[in-house]
């Protein structure tokens, strides 16, 4: 596949999924975690396949209706590490070089130092239990504080499912 084609693929995909799973979802009042959303399209399509950023993000704002994530989990490790990790055949991401990789990484990390309130930057060579109760702890602080946020304030009409 070309870069663009990449690109255009994915946020197909991601507006289809959207539109079917995730503003229904958040409709009806149900938390939504996703696996590889917007950021990921911003770091592997600008940072490892060098396209444009701005290209980039204005077409997952298109094919997301602008709906962002209130929290992204980044769990960081050297790509050579990683792959060291991996026990499954290489998909063609993971194929795509070292210099990919590398590009990805730094993308991902430049994005959440730009982003820092809602990026929380975890380092994954730790154990996978430790890394999971990190992102458990942050993930049961986001929703008490958005349960007392709704608690204590009216909805705004019009501001419902704008972000996940």
């Amino acid at each position: 596949l070309s870069p663009r084609t990449e690109a255009l693929l994915y946020a197909a995909d991601r507006a289809q999924h959207v539109a079917e799973v995730i503003r229904p979802a958040l409709k009806r009042g149900q938390l939504v975690v996703s696996d590889r959303y917007v950021d990921s399209s911003l770091a592997y399509q600008a940072g490892g396949r060098e396209l444009t950023i701005e290209d980039i993000r204005g077409l997952s704002e298109w094919a997301t209706g602008g709906l962002m994530p209130q929290r992204t989990y980044l769990l960081d490790m050297d790509p050579e590490q990683s792959h060291a990790r991996l026990h499954h055949q290489l998909d063609r991401l993971e194929v795509a070089g070292d210099d990919f990789q590398e590009r990805t990484r730094q993308e991902f990390l430049r994005l959440a130092e730009v982003e820092a309130e809602r990026y929380m930057v975890l380092d994954a060579t730790q154990s996978p239990d430790e890394v999971w109760e990190l992102i458990q702890e942050d993930f049961d602080a986001l929703i008490a504080r958005q349960r007392a946020q709704d608690a204590s304030q009216e909805p705004v009409e019009g501001t419902e499912g704008r972000r996940l």
